[in-house]
């Protein structure tokens, strides 16, 4: 009984390059059922090598070139590692001053268009496409987006508009339920007007420079005109009588 107690077990009369064999082996069946069969065979050539054999040894085994051997041997040797390591970015086609040409252009002009960009890099030998700076410009948050459209206001309508907000701020609810609202549109007869856009960034879309100051006359349109009040004025208006509404004082220009 007491020999029985001190037989080994099967697992201790085990050499090390049999243990080290059935390892070998079962990391061959994970790397198979993840990777696949020639990530395996790479894994077997790595393998062999670092047990002494030479090349010409390990391609007769595993049945694969010689140059494929040395190849694989000298990346692991180099690399570290035989996986495809990740490439090189691409090269950027803007050098960072062109970059930053391109932002003070836009900044200054928002108006300039991709095309008028291109252009300009082109004069100074720098070729690029439109659609490169689009994607420049967006990268450095400037996007192009169709302008808010405001009244065209003269430095004196500014002023009288101002005024008016600041002596009519503390007026009660009552005062401005009283008041009649008016106001007036153009309908263009031969479509609208050419589509434009500016370059500006998130939240600068009522900044002056980013904004299309449009008016209320010119030719080939109709117009229309409106007015409420709070007491819901019923009766039909006509043009006449909202000229006389609106020829009431506090006109703010």
């Amino acid at each position: 009984m007491a020999e029985m107690g001190n037989a080994a077990s099967p697992e201790e009369n085990l050499s090390a390059w049999e243990v080290e064999s059935e390892i070998t082996c079962a990391l061959m069946e994970v790397v198979t059922e993840r990777f696949g069969a020639l990530e395996v065979a790479v894994v077997e050539v790595i393998t062999l090598h670092r047990k002494g054999n030479g090349y010409k040894k390990i391609a007769k085994m595993l049945n694969i070139p010689r140059e494929t051997i040395g190849s694989i041997i000298r990346k692991f040797k180099a690399k570290g590692t035989v996986e495809t390591l990740p490439g090189r970015s691409r090269k950027k086609m803007l050098t960072l001053t062109a970059v930053r040409y391109l932002k003070r252009r836009v900044e200054k002009s928002p108006r300039v268009t991709a095309e008028e960009l291109r252009k300009d890099l082109s004069d100074v030998g720098t070729e690029v496409s439109a659609q490169t700076i689009r994607r420049t410009l967006r990268n450095e948050g400037l996007h192009a987006r169709t302008p808010r459209r405001t009244p065209l206001l003269s430095p004196k309508n500014k002023k009288s508009r101002l005024q008016y907000a600041k002596s009519h701020v503390d007026k009660p609810q009552k005062f401005w339920d009283s008041v009649l609202w008016t106001d007036e549109t153009k309908l263009d007869l031969f479509g609208p007007m050419d589509q434009r856009y500016v370059w500006r960034r998130k939240n600068k879309a009522y900044e002056e420079k980013n904004t299309l100051p449009t008016v209320k006359h010119g030719g080939g349109v109709n117009h229309a005109l409106g007015l409420f009040c709070f007491c819901r004025y019923r009766e039909a208006s006509a043009c006449a009588r909202y000229h006389e509404f609106s020829s009431v004082p506090g006109d703010i220009g």
